[in-house]
């Protein structure tokens, strides 16, 4: 009886620890992959790029424009959200964060973008910002990468 009660204990630990594994706590986010992501999106400089690639690779985030869904919020100027895009070509990087749910008073102030020629956006340190509604209100920063 010693004996079953050990291995239905042992069998009840692995269970648990199986859960834990994939739960989707388990597989947030780290706190510097947020960081570094809030940076990225908010068309920042610092951006750790080998950082941001095993990102990329663990939580299978598309580089060609497709949606994806974080496990867990992060925030971006202020507001909480869980859908972003990644668009990487060799010409140009566009950046999205989905921002359901707030108004566009609201996000345009927090990113303190200004209006010009119809649309509304700024030069950032990391790119261009502006704000995209095109498949829903989000945040888009823009990099050129061949210098033009």
């Amino acid at each position: 009886m010693n004996s079953l009660l050990k291995s239905t204990l042992g069998i009840l630990r692995l269970c648990a620890i199986a859960a834990a594994l994939g739960s989707p706590a388990a597989h947030a986010i780290t706190p510097a992959e947020q960081q570094n992501l809030q940076k990225l999106l908010e068309c920042r400089t610092g951006v750790n790029y080998k950082l941001l690639d095993a990102t990329i690779a663990r939580e299978k985030i598309s580089r060609t424009g497709g949606l994806h869904t974080l496990k867990a919020p992060i925030r971006i100027f202020g507001f909480p959200t869980q859908k972003i895009s990644l668009f990487m070509d060799s010409g140009e990087n566009s950046y999205q964060a989905y921002m359901e749910g707030h108004s566009m008073q609201d996000l345009i102030r927090a990113a303190k973008l200004t209006k010009d020629s119809g649309f509304y956006g700024r030069r950032a340190p990391g790119g261009f910002l502006d704000i995209e509604t095109y498949e829903g209100l989000s945040f888009r920063c823009s990099i050129n990468l061949e210098g033009e």
